[in-house]
């Protein structure tokens, strides 16, 4: 299920957060719950930590309301750009950069190159509904830089500039992350993911979604039709 979008002028992502800044607190009000289980998600899937996940949400949310600058064009990728720069830094803090030092760039990144969407069933696997435990544990072995980019583009839905924007890379790497991370995962969830009867099962010892707690599933990616990297 895709996440909501706005169509009344007054209404929109940009027009509340431009109320917000001006101190409307309905504005914040009708924001907060549009923004809080995406962003929560996303964070939780990059630290794999359910508390640091929930505590950056919270400072996320903090930034935008105490933020005094020029309102962005837009918001949502603005406001996805924000959380995860709060992860990369907290992560610094706590001595874990390693665990995420790879977003910025990686041997795999090549803007120049022509990716070619990756085999069908490789989406199919990213978006099956039937163990998303597998799925979730595939996705924390990936290289954060490629699960970064999968989490946005599939869980998120958002469009492969807005990433980019997200990111602070060309939209030429974020396809090239997004061909290698589901590559990785189609080998993953066909071969060490498939029990001995034909369904998924994920690795002991490797992170897994937690059951409940998170409006929406965000273990489920949404649902748009897009099953490309274009």
């Amino acid at each position: 299920m895709s996440e909501p979008r706005a169509t009344d002028s007054t209404t929109t992502d940009e027009a509340l957060y431009r109320r917000v800044l001006a101190g409307d607190v309905s504005a914040l009000e009708t924001l907060v719950p549009r923004y809080h289980a995406p962003l929560l998600a996303f964070l939780f899937r990059l630290t794999g930590d359910r508390q640091q996940a929930e505590d950056l949400v919270q400072e996320t949310f903090t930034r935008l309301v105490t933020y005094r600058g020029a309102p962005p064009d837009r918001f949502r990728p603005w406001a996805f750009a924000i959380a995860r720069n709060l992860a990369l830094d907290h992560l610094r803090v706590t001595a874990r950069r390693q665990a995420i030092a790879p977003l910025t760039a990686a041997p795999d990144d090549d803007p120049l190159i022509d990716i070619p969407d990756p085999a069908p069933g490789a989406l199919d696997l990213v978006l099956r509904d039937d163990d998303r435990r597998a799925v979730a544990a595939a996705l924390q072995r990936l290289p954060p830089h490629q699960r970064e980019a999968i989490v946005l583009r599939f869980y998120h839905d958002l469009s492969l500039a807005e990433i980019a924007e997200v990111t602070g890379v060309a939209v030429g790497t974020v396809k090239s992350r997004l061909f290698h991370g589901l590559r990785r995962l189609q080998g993953w969830l066909t071969t060490e993911y498939t029990a001995p009867n034909g369904t998924a099962h994920p690795t002991p010892g490797h992170a897994t979604h937690p059951e409940g707690g998170m409006a929406h599933d965000p273990a489920a990616p949404v649902r748009s039709g897009r099953r490309s990297l274009a």
